[in-house]
């Protein structure tokens, strides 16, 4: 019989815990969620699926531009308006 890795038994075994983990803990409420990350959107995005909520990821997705960060962050909606719309967006996603 081949050896199993290490990481490999502890995937077939594994199962949910029976106390909330502390990601859980500190969003008790399923309420959608809005990552907002200076780097790609998509890095803050697991967020939702980690927590089983919907999400809404904002982040730079074009690279190449140049200019002040308020520019910047004006071309990537990265504002607080911005934000904000993407929060009403999300409460409107449950």
């Amino acid at each position: 019989m081949p050896r199993q890795k290490a990481g490999a038994t502890g995937a077939c075994t594994r199962m949910c815990p029976s106390i909330p983990g502390p990601l859980r803990a500190a969003f008790g409420a399923r309420a959608p969620v809005v990552t907002v990350h200076d780097a790609a959107s998509h890095a803050m995005a697991w967020l939702g699926s980690a927590l089983g909520v919907r999400s809404v990821p904002l982040g730079v997705d074009q690279f190449g531009q140049s200019g002040s960060v308020p520019e910047l962050y004006e071309l990537h909606d990265l504002l607080p308006g911005s934000i904000v719309n993407a929060a009403l967006a999300a409460l409107s996603l449950t």
